[in-house]
């Protein structure tokens, strides 16, 4: 097909750092909403092997680059040969050609390229210089061309003298400069209208990924401790007194399963590496697990399926809190300090703390505080998916090659993450003959706003192929696959994936008996301000003749004759819970599952 946008992505990637890779993976998958397969990608990259395993998105043409920082390499990091490089290129003065390779290659592809964009992270700084100038050449070149460039998710602190000058002026050609914290606003009183204060990169990054792994029914925390190397003594010492104590006496007292010591770029472990003797807790109740030999979907499903997080890493907190899941944020010095408080602000979290002032107080208080932490989280859900929308909303514009053309690419990218009004959830395992049934009745449905999760739970017949049919007509209809665990496994799955603002389980073998029944359930829900609305059902019982929906006796409360609020004691049920629509947070922020069992799960999960 022919390509109909070529862009160039430019970051601190490839370190590796989980963070740095979730805000590629999370524009690159935003580009690929608008473009689909039309699309061609240079990711300029400080290791393009590396970047080429960790950047990998099916059905879009994407070539890892490091020409810029060859350059880099090329002048052993030294600003004044690279800040002279920047000159001429700017002048278009002649410049010697001992990399010519690089330099022509750099030519040909700003030559055909149609946008600059320059993602996210804290690396445009006078800490960092070197990557600095690689974005200052590259906007050299986009300019020599004509090619519009912008800037996204980006942070500026601490910035001063030759290096702000520099920033400033590479701001001005730019089409677009969001920034995720307001540093820059705050200390410039005269701004353009292209600069705009949103949310990090990657606060929307999709992960799809589902765990084979039985760990992920219980209940875990993480923690994130990186090195900082004028502190490193000090946090030995804090982890092998505060932390290892609070990890011993949460396995003890029960409040977690199990905790997991998690690294997100490299170093990250190896501060524990002499405080593990201190970990006097069961080993088996302690993962070291370095998410640098992974992917950021791992990372962020790790971090969004925990009952708590602590840590110092920057993009632990954007997953954490993005996912409604409360974490204590650590820091030492200032740059941290600013990085760390900055995402919280946008919540309107103050669990942040310097970690040399870190106890077991605080550590516990935190804990205890869990419950009315998610509820305040959930709340600002709302407030940051407008400031996402408002950010892919100027983002597109410049995209757009006209505003209608915008408009659309727009639309692209936010239908599908508006959430849904409810997520139908299917678990299945070898249905093949059942699932068209099932699913024709639910896409038929006249209320519009679904997500259809069908969980395939290791299906040996034809189940995946009717269900990868389906979802090819269908794009509400989204497959999960694992490794067969069992039914409640499955529904639980759905429950974390979902989005919907209510859930309503589905059986593959059953089906939904007209088109209005998600409607009504969903516009009663709404009218009477309940968090669960039920309705009544028919059976199509073998050993009785045609369908039944009328029960006497025991049986009777399984049909509903008033339209009217109730209380489950009084409708006792012992199956039957799929008739409900239940409101998706009650059940995530009251940690309600459905329990293991291999049968009479139904009636627990009532109560």
């Amino acid at each position: 097909m022919e390509v109909y946008k070529r862009i160039a992505l430019l970051g601190a990637i490839a370190n590796p750092n989980i963070g740095d890779e979730a805000i590629l993976l999370s524009n690159i998958q935003m580009i690929k909403k608008m473009y689909h397969e039309n699309c061609k990608l240079y990711v300029f990259t400080k290791d393009s092997s590396y970047t080429a395993l960790y950047s990998s998105e099916p059905n879009i043409q994407i070539i890892p680059i490091d020409y810029l920082h060859r350059l880099t390499v090329n002048c052993n990091y030294n600003t004044d040969k690279l800040s002279q490089i920047y000159i001429n290129i700017s002048s278009d003065s002649n410049y010697e050609l001992q990399d010519s390779l690089i330099f022509d290659s750099l030519h040909s592809i700003f030559k055909e390229i149609d946008i600059l964009h320059i993602v996210g992270g804290g690396y445009i700084n006078s800490i960092w210089p070197d990557m600095l100038y690689e974005i200052a050449i590259a906007v050299a070149f986009a300019k020599k061309y004509s090619k519009k460039y912008l800037f996204t998710g980006i942070s500026i602190y601490p910035l001063r003298g030759e290096e702000l000058n520099l920033v400033e002026t590479l701001f001005e050609g730019a089409e677009l400069v969001d920034f995720r914290d307001d540093f820059y606003i705050a200390t410039h009183k005269e701004l353009s209208t292209k600069f705009h204060v949103s949310i990090d990169d990657a606060i929307n990054l999709n992960t799809e990924y589902i765990a084979n792994n039985s760990m992920y029914n219980k209940k875990y925390a993480n923690i994130i401790i990186n090195d900082w190397p004028e502190y490193t003594d000090k946090i030995k010492k804090i982890i092998s007194t505060v932390i290892a104590s609070f990890i011993n006496d949460s396995i003890n007292n029960n409040t977690v399963d199990f905790f997991n010591i998690v690294g997100f770029s490299n170093g990250d472990l190896s501060i524990w590496e002499d405080v593990k003797d201190n970990l006097m807790a069961a080993t088996n109740k302690i993962n070291f697990i370095d998410l640098t030999n992974t992917t950021c979907k791992y990372a962020k499903y790790l971090i969004a399926n925990a009952i708590f997080n602590i840590g110092s890493r920057y993009h632990m907190a954007v997953f954490s809190l993005s996912s409604a899941v409360p974490i204590l944020s650590l820091f030492s010095g200032e740059y941290y300090e600013n990085k760390i408080k900055s995402i919280h602000n946008i919540y309107q979290s103050s669990s942040v703390i310097d970690i040399e002032s870190l106890n077991k107080d605080i550590l516990f208080n935190f804990i205890n505080n869990l419950d009315s932490l998610r509820k305040k989280l959930v709340k600002e859900q709302k407030n940051t998916r407008s400031l996402y929308l408002n950010k892919i909303k100027l983002i597109t514009r410049v995209y757009g090659i006209t505003p209608i053309d915008s408009i659309q690419l727009f639309n692209k990218v936010n239908n599908e993450n508006i959430n849904p009004k409810i997520t139908v959830i299917i678990p299945i395992y070898n249905m093949d003959a059942y699932i068209p049934e099932c699913l024709d009745s639910v896409i038929n449905q006249t209320l519009k706003e679904l997500e259809i999760l069908c969980i395939d739970d290791g299906s040996t017949d034809y189940s995946q192929q009717v269900l990868n049919e389906y979802s090819w007509k269908d794009k509400r209809i989204r497959i999960i696959s694992q490794q067969n665990h069992g039914v409640s496994y499955s529904r639980n799955i759905g429950i974390t994936q979902s989005k919907g603002e209510f859930l309503f389980f589905l059986d593959p073998d059953d089906y939904l008996p007209d088109n209005e029944v998600l409607a009504d359930l969903y516009n009663a829900a709404i009218k009477h301000g309940v968090l669960i609305c039920g309705g009544g059902f028919s059976e199509n019982n073998v050993t009785l003749p045609g369908i039944v929906d009328r029960w006497d006796g025991n049986l009777s409360k399984y049909t509903f004759s008033d339209d009217t609020l109730m209380n489950y004691k009084d409708y006792q049920f012992d199956y039957g819970w799929t008739r409900f629509l239940y409101n998706r947070e009650f059940l995530i922020y009251n940690d309600l599952r459905i329990p293991d069992y291999t049968f009479f799960e139904d009636p627990v999960f009532f109560c």
